[in-house]
């Protein structure tokens, strides 16, 4: 393979091949890198500028996507890279043809299903006399005609984050989001989210859905990072009881399960889903879903504070029990605000090409 620095590549990233370029080359057999165009072999001892170990048995390349932020710069083997010629184009413009057609398919299938479920569901009603729909029986919104997180519509999202709250002499404003998944009333549950924090998840909302931007993963700052760095500030106060501390262990605990099990479901927006498959689909090793909060970051810890009303109006718990889990939320919320400079940044996000756009919207 005839490939040398400063040439053009195509790579693959997850299922697809991606036109790159060559920055530097590692040369198994006299252990150096080549990183200039005249072929000179330089010793470079930063760990950070090397391939891991085990690409260090191959030649291997140290490649940038084109027009990808250089956040995603990175060594591959011999197994993810091919000459930039036309019949390797071809291949590339077959697999996003390849990808665009499966996506048609499960778009199809998830629209049988739902179609499916909403007969029964009339048959249901028919049964019990009532011609008339409930406002719990509405069908859910299909995830595959939404472009935002799936646990409501875009429109929704951005109308219920951006509408001024009402007050209640507290300073905070009442905010619930329409998750249509779940056949349930709409809940009793009230989270004031501070003002400031439905000013992120505006640009949030903007960023993907407008710029077509999504978050660079892993984070800089992992969900995992935001609740140790909380807890330790609650361990830090004098007055906290040895209940409260208690009470904010199994809290923070709940939330990570919450998360793990809320994140492919209903806080990703349909632009991010093919990112989530692909880091998914990354071997060895495979990703645990334990490790979803070592991924992601304070803005989708933030979506999932948006939607836990919701959640835990779901579930079987009683009164006291969600009024405490939302008392600890708005800790959490009141906590994020006072270090919200630091969690919420615009460099986060990175660009997509047109071609990964294509696929993850279906085009």
């Amino acid at each position: 393979m005839d490939l040398k620095v400063g040439g053009k590549c195509l790579a693959f990233h997850g299922p697809l091949l991606y036109e790159a370029k060559v920055l530097k080359i590692w040369d198994a057999n006299s252990r150096t890198v080549i990183q200039n165009e005249e072929g000179r072999q330089d010793e470079i001892e930063e760990e950070e500028n090397l391939p891991s170990e085990q690409l260090k048995a191959q030649d291997c390349y140290f490649i940038h996507y084109q027009g990808w932020k250089s956040t995603w710069d990175e060594w591959i083997g011999l197994d993810r890279i091919k000459e930039y010629n036309a019949a390797n184009n071809q291949i590339r413009k077959d697999l996003v043809q390849a990808a665009k057609e499966a996506k048609k398919q499960d778009q199809k299938k998830k629209k049988a299903a739902a179609a499916t479920g909403t007969a029964a569901g009339n048959n249901l009603t028919g049964a019990n006399g009532s011609g008339r729909r409930k406002r719990g029986d509405t069908p859910p919104t299909q995830p595959s005609q939404s472009s935002g997180p799936q646990s409501q519509s875009q429109s929704n999202y951005h109308q219920s984050v951006k509408q001024e709250p009402k007050s209640n002499g507290t300073g905070g404003g009442q905010t619930h989001t329409n998750m249509t998944q779940f056949d349930i009333v709409q809940p009793k549950i009230t989270l004031h989210i501070p003002n400031k924090l439905k000013c992120k998840l505006v640009d949030d909302w903007e960023y993907i859905t407008k710029n077509k931007q999504i978050l660079s993963i892993p984070s800089n700052i992992s969900i995992n990072k935001v609740l140790k760095d909380y807890a330790q500030d609650l361990l830090e106060e004098s007055d906290i009881s040895l209940v409260e501390s208690a009470q904010s262990e199994e809290f923070i605990a709940g939330i990570r399960q919450y998360f793990q099990a809320s994140l492919p479901r209903f806080l990703l927006y349909r632009l991010e889903r093919l990112q989530y498959e692909e880091m998914l689909a990354k071997t060895p090793p495979k990703l645990n879903r334990d490790d979803l909060c070592e991924v992601y970051g304070p803005i989708h810890l933030l979506r999932l504070m948006s939607v836990l009303p919701e959640l835990v109006a779901s579930t079987t718990m009683d009164q006291q029990s969600c009024q405490l889990i939302i008392s600890q939320c708005e800790n959490l919320l009141l906590w994020m605000t006072m270090h919200i400079n630091e969690l919420f940044c615009q460099s986060n996000y990175v660009n997509t090409s047109s071609q990964y756009e294509g696929v993850a919207l279906g085009l």
